[in-house]
């Protein structure tokens, strides 16, 4: 019977994802695990605050272009002496209400504007490449959830296995028919194999807890993770060209240029006057050592104009003129890295199709050997060493081949993560404050050409990967 199970266990393992056929219906899906991670794991709570944060520095901005509106009033003995005045003491009453409004000060006003929505625009993106980075997290510890399930039942089956040799051994060395040199060295892989599923057991548990940290539940019942061939780029470049173009990360990091350059014009302000409104009306009471009621009233243009600033306005427009370079480079930094990634994920995911391949006739191969040394080794032909040896190579092959699978399968995950589509892949929509529009209101031409850029870094020479 058991014999029966590991060949069952065996087969399946050649033809895809284990036993995960066999899940009950109501099992948690990987697109409702990404869904529940992309919704409420703090990581993206965190993401949205920021943004909500930024939308109220953006209003602060704007009410730049509305007067202010001040009132004072004070109250409190005064004591007065002049050439006029001897010695008065009296209690005045003042108070002022003051509109000051802002008429023109070099354009910084529009610019700290722009700049404050370029960085609202960067926070919504920030949230975009929450979405994408929590979606691929969730794939990541749902597979590795299945894969270490699977390998545990993997290393169960070959204790079932060993304690099957053991029985026979014990029978023949009981009979005589063998020394006990057999029945220990048995042992020996018997405690091993059981060695080898507590360590899988820790694996088990290892990867529930980073499930339970990304998702927010506890994993149980799960199904086999969709596939998302279908979704893919045809080849490598296009891979490339799709990342850059449309990475939320990228895009989050190039409208930190759109920031600079507006913090740039805003520091150009310095250069120009100030020009304000302001109209004001007090009225007072007792005051100067005067007893009687005053009402006073003024509407002023005020100019005022700095010349001269020990070259500090220079420097400050020299040094973000530097940043502006800084967050290019920076940028551009992100794109390489972006390029990059997907070449190197794409690499991975045709380097683990070859080793399924190669694992699933090396498991094969392995299970005809392992059948045809139990035949062998129940007939006196096989020496028990070999046996234990091909029962040890069978088990290491079927472990590699769970691996392999899942790699290969969470490589296109992870290119389509690196494309800024896993999310739209799976079915997690875009929460509301992923939304970049606040440049385009506030009419702001985007520093950075996607569609170019794309083109460069798939024309870019990639490494040698001829063979």
């Amino acid at each position: 019977m058991r014999l029966k199970r590991h060949l069952f266990l065996v087969t399946t393992a050649l033809s895809g994802f284990g036993l995960l056929g066999a899940l009950p219906a109501s099992a948690m899906s990987l697109e409702e695990a990404a869904f529940q991670a992309a919704s409420t794991n703090p990581q993206i709570e965190a993401a949205k605050e920021n943004r909500r944060a930024q939308v109220f520095e953006l209003r602060q901005g704007r009410g730049l272009y509305f007067p202010r509106l001040d009132v004072t009033a004070d109250v409190g003995p005064e004591w007065t002496e002049t050439r006029n005045i001897d010695d008065e003491k009296l209690v005045r009453y003042d108070t002022q209400i003051r509109l000051t409004q802002l008429l023109f000060d070099g354009f910084a006003r529009e610019a700290k504007i722009e700049q404050r929505a370029s960085r609202l625009d960067g926070a919504a993106l920030r949230v975009e490449e929450r979405v994408e980075t929590l979606s691929l997290d969730a794939a990541e510890v749902y597979m590795d959830v299945l894969r270490y399930r699977e390998l545990r039942d993997i290393a169960i089956d070959n204790v079932a296995v060993h304690e099957d040799i053991l029985s026979q051994v014990s029978q023949r060395v009981n009979a005589g028919q063998t020394g006990i040199g057999d029945q220990q060295q048995t042992e020996t892989r018997l405690a091993a194999a059981r060695d080898a599923v507590v360590s899988a057991e820790q694996d088990v548990r290892d990867a529930e807890a980073s499930f339970l940290r990304i998702v927010g539940t506890a994993p149980d019942a799960m199904s086999e993770p969709p596939s998302l061939v279908d979704y893919m780029p045809g080849t490598v470049d296009e891979a490339v060209f799709q990342a850059v173009n449309n990475s939320p990360t990228l895009r989050a990091t190039a409208a930190q240029i759109d920031e600079a350059h507006a913090a740039h014009r805003e520091a150009g302000g310095a250069y120009y006057p100030t020009i304000e409104l302001e109209l004001q009306h007090s009225r007072n009471d007792d005051i100067d050592g005067v007893e009687g009621i005053n009402n006073d009233a003024t509407a002023l243009v005020r100019l005022t104009w700095n010349l001269f600033n020990g070259g500090i306005d220079t420097a400050r427009r020299t040094e973000l003129a530097h940043r502006i370079g800084e967050q290019r480079a920076e940028t551009m930094n992100v794109e390489r890295a972006l390029a990059e990634e997907a070449r190197i994920s794409w690499n991975a995911m045709e380097a683990a199709r070859s080793r399924v391949d190669i694992l699933r006739d090396q498991v094969a191969s392995n299970t005809n050997v392992v059948e045809t040394y139990r035949q062998e080794f129940l007939i006196g032909q096989r020496d028990l060493l070999d046996l234990l040896d091909s029962e040890n190579e069978l088990f290491l092959s079927r472990s590699a081949l769970v691996s392999a699978q899942y790699v290969s399968e969470f490589a296109v995950y992870r290119i389509l993560a690196v494309m800024g589509a896993l999310s739209d892949a799976l079915g997690v929509p875009d929460p509301g404050e992923a939304a970049a529009t606040a440049r385009a209101g506030a009419g702001v031409t985007p520093d950075y050409s996607f569609g170019e850029r794309a083109v460069d870094a798939v024309n870019r020479p990639a490494p040698d990967q001829t063979y």
